[in-house]
């Protein structure tokens, strides 16, 4: 693994760390998701195949406000925080693969070998939304799949474990270029878990996936199920009903193979979905 030499802390420390731990300090995170405060307002808008969706938008600087409240939950930083000891906490937790995630990694395992879709051993995976690289550094050491990238909106994660070694690069879903532009390559598995409800229009963003999944690609997602109000308190901006996400898969062209609630113990009501890009 590699060890970040001093100018790389030096950078990491004075661009990311000692601005957020005075957001910290200040209470501003909180200030951005906070539901009645002056960062965003509710709005409503169509969204393609649910119709319209209570939606929280930026009051000005759509791009920082949204920027700010994703890295409000990103990888974790209180008033002692450090390099040194963020380091420390990442290269522990990447190791340790939670049961949430257990779950979802032998879900889509056992529904590629049961399916033939991939050969286990050789495709291209892409991991959208990963703060900490867990599960891509799994796929990439216990399945030595041929390619494996993770992208996250939040450049801080990304500096820290591009640092580390890890192959990762900043991206955001609704703004940047495509996948498929932006990385010059499209994938036979995407993972995508906790991320729909953080943009403001999920079937654009699922339109952008769809297009960076080769035919015969496959989508993992899961999406917490909200009824009512988006819980901007955790950085949510749209909130999911019971099957929109199916609504949303199918509408943009994959074809849904399977569907799932099951989580891990204590763990929220969600929606998980492997769908496929057939044609």
């Amino acid at each position: 693994m590699t060890k970040l030499d001093d100018k790389k802390k030096k950078f990491l420390q004075e661009n990311f760390i000692d601005r957020y731990v005075k957001e910290r300090k200040n209470n501003n995170w909180q200030n951005y998701r906070n539901r009645s405060g002056d960062r965003f307002k509710i709005q409503e808008k169509f969204i393609p195949h649910l119709g319209n969706k209570m939606i929280y938008i930026a009051i000005e600087d759509e791009l920082n406000f949204n920027l700010n409240l994703q890295e409000s939950r990103g990888i974790g930083i209180n008033e002692e925080s450090n390099i040194d000891n963020i380091v420390d906490s990442v290269l522990k937790e990447v190791k340790i693969v939670k049961p949430s995630e257990q779950l979802r990694i032998n879900e889509v395992v056992d529904f590629i070998k049961n399916n033939k879709h991939l050969n286990i051993s050789d495709f291209d995976f892409l991991e959208i939304g990963f703060r900490v690289p867990t599960i891509q550094n799994y796929f990439k050491n216990s399945l030595s799949c041929n390619f494996a990238m993770g992208v996250d909106i939040n450049s801080f994660n990304v500096e820290v474990c591009k640092s580390l070694g890890y192959n990762v690069e900043t991206y955001n879903l609704m703004c940047d270029m495509s996948i498929q532009e932006k990385f010059n390559r499209s994938f036979d598995l995407v993972s995508c878990y906790h991320v729909l409800e953080h943009v403001q229009n999920p079937f654009k963003a699922l339109q952008n996936i769809y297009n960076g999944l080769k035919v015969g690609g496959i989508l993992h997602v899961e999406v917490p199920i909200e009824p009512g109000l988006p819980r901007l308190e955790y950085g949510h901006l749209i909130s999911f009903e019971p099957k929109e996400l199916f609504k949303l898969l199918e509408g943009v062209g994959l074809s849904v193979k399977t569907g799932s609630n099951k989580t891990h113990e204590g763990g929220p009501w969600i929606e998980r979905y492997i769908a496929v890009k057939e044609v």
